[in-house]
C-alpha cells in the first residue's frame, strides 16, 4: 500500500511541474563510463526542480528515470536543491550559465 500511495504522490509532483514555466534546463553528457547516460536538471520559476536520468540503451530506445524531485532556492551565486521524498540537500555553484556539483550524489559531485 505504501508503494501504491509514493507512486500517485510521484505522479501528482510530476503533474504539478508541468503547471509551471521553466525557468532553466541544465544537462550532463555521458558521465558514466561505458554507459550512455545523460542527466538533466529542471527548475521551474515555482522553485520547484526535477533531476531526470536517461540512458540510450538503443538509437529508439530510451529509459528514463526521475531520479530527484522538490524545492530549489538560489543566494549568493549557490543554487540549494531539497529532495522532497528524503529531504536530502544538495549544494551546486553558478558559474556565468554552468552549474557546478558540490555536494550531491557521489556521482555528479564537482560535475559541471
Amino acid at each position: 500500500m505504501k508503494t501504491i500511495a509514493l507512486i500517485i504522490s510521484i505522479i501528482l509532483s510530476s503533474v504539478g511541474l508541468t503547471q509551471s514555466q521553466i525557468a532553466g534546463v541544465y544537462y550532463l553528457d555521458s558521465f558514466a563510463e561505458n554507459f550512455d547516460i545523460n542527466c538533466y536538471l529542471n527548475l521551474y520559476e515555482s522553485g520547484k526542480y526535477y533531476i531526470e536520468l536517461h540512458e540510450y540503451i538503443t538509437d529508439d530506445i530510451v529509459f528514463g528515470l526521475e531520479f530527484s524531485y522538490g524545492r530549489y532556492s538560489i543566494s549568493n551565486n549557490e543554487v540549494t536543491l531539497i529532495d522532497k521524498v528524503n529531504n536530502y540537500k544538495m549544494m551546486l555553484a553558478l558559474d556565468n550559465n554552468t552549474l557546478i556539483v558540490k555536494q550531491s550524489f557521489g556521482f555528479l559531485t564537482n560535475k559541471k
